[in-house]
């Protein structure tokens, strides 16, 4: 988690066993949030996306026990899904919906926004295989991020930066050491 602002270190772990999910807290005049950033298991490994519903249910049985704790916790839950907002790794298992009503009434039995979702709906997508779109890379906010207390989000906001894509919509991959690319060649992310 990259940020300018205020971390409380103390709040910053892994979360699950031997899974990459990080929880990190921003803490700006006394208002924590909390950010669970994950990068679940790729498609190439997992074809049958059990791995990714595992990573799924252990973020929502983490961030529901947070927000049975405090019902108007901000957390956002964010990362490389490696599924789309559809799939029910996103649907079923993380409990993730575009419905805002549906979440802001969800109660104990938790619900998150998707923002990524609407997007997917309108045919936006941050990677392509060949003409097939994807959209892996997802953001998804519990309740408490829709009040005016603390944190909050404009979900109308999401978007996929087209700016940063080569122009068949592929997007500009970082690279690795050995890329011999010029760094003015690369971009900021493989999707």
């Amino acid at each position: 988690i990259l940020t300018r602002l205020p971390v409380n270190k103390g709040k910053t772990r892994l979360v699950g066993h031997r899974l990459r999910i990080l929880q990190g807290q921003i803490e700006v005049a006394d208002k924590p949030l909390t950010i669970i950033a994950s990068h679940w298991t790729s498609r190439l490994s997992d074809k049958t996306g059990e791995s990714r519903g595992k990573y799924a249910d252990q973020i929502y049985g983490h961030v529901k026990g947070i927000t049975i704790a405090n019902p108007k916790a901000d957390v956002l839950v964010c990362g490389d899904f490696n599924d789309n907002p559809d799939d029910a790794s996103a649907t079923e298992h993380l409990h993730a919906t575009d419905d805002i009503d549906a979440v802001k009434s969800s109660g104990r039995e938790l619900q998150m926004l998707n923002l990524m979702l609407p997007l997917w709906k309108n045919s936006k997508a941050s990677i392509y295989n060949g003409a097939k779109p994807y959209l892996f890379d997802q953001i998804c906010v519990t309740p408490g991020m829709l009040d005016d207390e603390g944190w909050s989000v404009e979900p109308d906001t999401a978007t996929v930066v087209p700016k940063m894509a080569l122009p068949n919509g592929r997007p500009k991959r970082f690279g690795g050491p050995k890329d011999k690319r010029p760094m003015s060649a690369r971009g900021a992310s493989d999707h």
